[in-house]
């Protein structure tokens, strides 16, 4: 019941009531222990964060206690690369990013891997132009980097 409405919440883009939500699910799930399915509730919650603009929130939520060879932790990792690229700091998002890249073994199959990989460097892609066009510093040195990063994972 809680988690179609996270969802909710979270097309929405309502991070107070998203917020909400998942300290209740956090309050069902914990006592369980039901971590990984608590970890993904949350990851939408910080989703959400970011969707609102509130990246700093965000990206303190994404890094948490999470295996490195999980999906949960492939996808908080492409997510703090993408706060970094919102904030406009290419610096701190690049090693989030090559580790989004590296970490593409948490998908064994094949195809969901190249299609992972496909749609990640397309977001990335994505990213870095909208912050390239919301700034006035070196928009084409930004977007030439991130190409360049697309380009040594193929």
């Amino acid at each position: 019941m809680l988690e179609p409405m996270l969802m909710a919440a979270s097309d929405s883009r309502d991070y107070d009531k998203a917020k909400e939500i998942t300290l209740r699910i956090q309050n069902v799930l914990r006592p369980t222990g039901h971590e990984v399915r608590l970890m993904q509730s949350k990851n939408r919650l910080f989703e959400v964060a970011m969707e609102s603009g509130n990246i700093d929130t965000a990206i303190r939520g994404f890094i948490g206690e999470v295996s490195k060879r999980t999906r949960l932790y492939l996808e908080a990792t492409s997510l703090i690369a993408i706060c970094y690229l919102r904030k406009k700091d290419l610096k701190l998002a690049k090693p989030f990013m090559l580790e989004a890249l590296n970490c593409e073994n948490n998908i064994k199959s094949i195809t969901r891997k190249t299609e992972y990989r496909v749609a990640l460097a397309k977001r990335f892609d994505e990213e870095a132009l909208l912050a390239s066009l919301s700034t006035d510093s070196e928009p084409p040195r930004l977007y030439r980097r991130l190409y360049f990063l697309r380009g040594l994972r193929g």
